[in-house]
C-alpha cells in the first residue's frame, strides 16, 4: 500500500518535473487546476489504500438523495 502511494508522488513529481517549462507558459487557471487535480488524485488513493472499509459512491448518493425521493 505504501509502494503504490510513493510509486504515485514519484509520477507526480517527475510529471511537474517534466512540464514544468510548460506548465509556466500556460494560464494560472490551467496550472491550479492540474495541481489540484494530482492533489486530489492522490488523496483519493491514499485514502483508498490505508482505509478497511470500501467507500461506495452510489451508496453514499442514495443516502443523501433518499429525503428527497417522492416515494420510497
Amino acid at each position: 500500500m505504501i509502494e503504490s502511494l510513493t510509486l504515485m508522488l514519484l509520477l507526480i513529481v517527475y510529471s511537474l518535473w517534466k512540464d514544468w517549462p510548460l506548465m509556466r507558459r500556460e494560464s494560472k487557471m490551467n496550472r491550479w487546476m492540474s495541481y489540484l487535480i494530482m492533489g486530489i488524485s492522490l488523496l483519493i488513493l491514499g485514502y483508498t489504500t490505508t482505509s478497511g472499509s470500501i467507500f461506495y459512491p452510489t451508496v453514499w448518493l442514495q443516502e443523501v438523495l433518499q429525503p428527497l425521493s417522492p416515494f420510497q
